[in-house]
Formats: structure tokens, C-alpha cells, sequence
């Protein structure tokens, strides 16, 4: 399955709860320190700026985080689980070995990100921004990303299972290798080459969707 081929989060154990929940990444933030083997449950911001956050090992669960500052973080080990991102700019940042489940992320910015060992699963983030990310062994599935940007991107083993990409741009990004044939992609964004379909896997019906623009008629 496509979902094996990508490195999972390593956590030696449960990580203990943080007591003092945001105020102690507020605190980590600007003591340049990591946070490390940490879960954090509940927590709930808005507009924070978490500019250079750098995390390892820790979990997030049902957290909400409204439009709030990341860039230039580093997340390494980590799991977020049930937890809101919308509208949150996480530009710049590194992901390795990390696991989004159950999340939501309406509008949110990745542009420019380095995204490794990803696994994105049952989440929503529609008109997410991953413009000019590089995207390597990342596993999305039953997601919806509809309008979605993953415009002028760097991708190797990038893998899609259910995922609703209605609308999404893949503006000079090459999907040779892929496989869409479990997803719904209609109204992709191209180039008017069309040239990032090259080597692309797609089923009947959607290979009839797409002819159409490449200007051919199937009978």
C-alpha cells in the first residue's frame, strides 16, 4: 500500500501532557527552544504568532489554532490529530515524519514548505497553499482539497487515495507517476500545454475529462 512507503512518526512513548499548554510554546518560541515529547490537548489560539516553532515527538490533539503565524517551523516526529489549522501560514516550514488525521485546514499556507515522510488522512483542506513546496513521499488519502494549490512543486512519491481535488492547480507541476484514479480531479488548473499530465494515471471517465483539453473528441 502506498501509505507503507512513507517513514512514520517515531515516538518512544506516550508524550507526557504539557502542563502550561500554549503559553509554553509562546515561551519556546522566544527562547529559540525545541519543543519536545510533549502532547498537547485543547488548546485553542487566534492570530498568535509561533513564527519559528520547532517541535519533535510531540502529538497535538483537538487543538484550534485560527489564523496563526508558523512560518520558518520545523516539525519533526509529530502527530496532529483532530486539530484545526484554518487560515494558518506555515510558509517556509519543514515537515518530516509527520501525521495529520481527522484535521482541518481551510485556506491554509504551505507555500514553499519542504514536506517529507507525510501522511495526510481524513482531513479537509480545501484552497490549502503548497505553491512551489517540495513534496516527497507523501501519502493523502479519503481528504478533500478542492481548489487546493500545488502549483510549480518538486514531487517524488507523492501518492493520492480518495481525495477530492475538484479544482485544484497543478500549475507546472509534474505528475508523472502518480495515480488519480481513486480521486475526483475534475476542473484541474494547467498549463495550457498541459504538460503535467505527462505519465499521469487516470481511469476511462477521467481520461475523457481530460482529453478535452488536449482539444481531442473520444467517441
Amino acid at each position: 500500500m502506498a501509505a507503507e512507503r512513507v517513514t512514520r512518526p517515531w515516538l518512544s512513548r506516550e508524550p507526557e501532557t504539557a502542563s502550561r499548554g500554549l503559553d509554553y510554546l509562546l515561551d519556546c518560541v522566544r527562547q529559540e527552544e525545541c519543543v519536545r515529547d510533549l502532547r498537547f490537548s485543547g488548546l485553542a489560539a487566534g492570530e498568535e504568532s509561533l513564527r519559528l516553532l520547532a517541535a519533535a515527538q510531540c502529538r497535538f490533539v483537538n487543538c484550534s489554532f485560527q489564523s496563526c503565524f508558523f512560518e520558518q517551523s520545523s516539525f519533526v516526529d509529530t502527530v496532529f490529530q483532530s486539530c484545526d489549522f484554518s487560515n494558518c501560514d506555515f510558509s517556509d516550514s519543514f515537515f518530516n515524519r509527520c501525521e495529520f488525521k481527522s484535521c482541518k485546514g481551510l485556506g491554509t499556507k504551505f507555500a514553499g514548505s519542504t514536506i517529507k515522510n507525510l501522511t495526510l488522512d481524513g482531513s479537509a483542506m480545501d484552497f490549502a497553499n503548497f505553491d512551489a513546496c517540495r513534496l516527497e513521499r507523501v501519502c493523502i488519502s479519503d481528504s478533500r482539497l478542492k481548489g487546493a494549490v500545488f502549483s510549480q512543486c518538486r514531487v517524488k512519491d507523492v501518492y493520492w487515495d480518495r481525495v477530492d481535488l475538484t479544482g485544484a492547480s497543478f500549475f507546472r507541476t509534474p505528475l508523472r507517476a502518480m495515480d488519480f484514479t481513486t480521486s475526483q480531479i475534475g476542473g484541474l488548473v494547467l498549463s495550457d500545454s498541459c504538460e503535467e499530465l505527462r505519465g499521469l494515471t487516470v481511469d476511462l471517465y477521467q481520461a475523457a475529462e481530460l482529453s478535452k483539453r488536449l482539444g481531442l473528441m473520444i467517441k
